[in-house]
């Protein structure tokens, strides 16, 4: 498989570039997103995914698997993998990176790698990269349930947001109880999630 026949149509920064068209994606492996030898993957070799910041994981996603944890991103105080108790967090982050899992015996994972040096979790180059980081991982999300398609009644698709929608709200009520987040950001997050129903 070459570059001169795969068509960009979706990309986020200089990070994953995506053929929709050919259900194809790479990530680059160049200097500001250019390329020299990049490895281009199918849709459906994509098993799942996971953010690492630090070395530890933040949210993870992929087949059969809706993403998980990742309840509250930035500042100083992230609040991270749905995590109830207090929690030491740094300053600054040197690491962060999705790993993404594949179906592939002699390359089983790639990496993108967004953050490398030292960076202040309070400045802008960590929170675009967070941003990016979501946004990568959402279209991550998006290829994992389109290679499974398995068609879905309504009835099923309802009870799973109320389930979910119950679920987020039980997480919201545990940071509260443990007193990460106020009670105002409690109700707001719980409107949100019942005017989704």
């Amino acid at each position: 498989i070459s570059l001169q026949s795969f068509q960009i149509t979706r990309e986020v920064g200089s990070w994953i570039k995506i053929d929709e068209g050919r259900r194809e994606w790479y990530i680059p492996d160049g200097f500001a997103g250019g390329t020299k030898h990049p490895r281009i993957h199918s849709f459906d070799e994509i098993l799942g995914y996971e953010l690492l910041e630090d070395g530890d994981s933040i949210t993870k996603g992929g087949l059969g698997r809706a993403v998980a944890g990742g309840l509250l991103f930035g500042g100083v105080g992230a609040i991270v993998g749905g995590a109830t108790g207090k929690r030491k967090t740094k300053a600054t982050c040197t690491s962060l990176k999705i790993k993404i899992t594949l179906n592939d015996i002699t390359m089983p994972i790639e990496y993108i790698n967004l953050i490398t040096t030292e960076t202040k979790k309070s400045g802008f180059l960590y929170k675009t990269c967070q941003t990016q980081a979501q946004e990568v991982m959402s279209i991550l999300q998006v290829i994992c349930d389109s290679s499974k398609a398995v068609p879905q009644s309504d009835t099923v698709i309802e009870q799973v947001e109320k389930v979910s929608a119950a679920d987020e709200i039980m997480k919201f009520k545990q940071l509260l109880d443990a007193g990460v987040i106020t009670e105002e950001e409690f109700k707001e997050q719980k409107r949100k999630l019942l005017e989704l129903q």
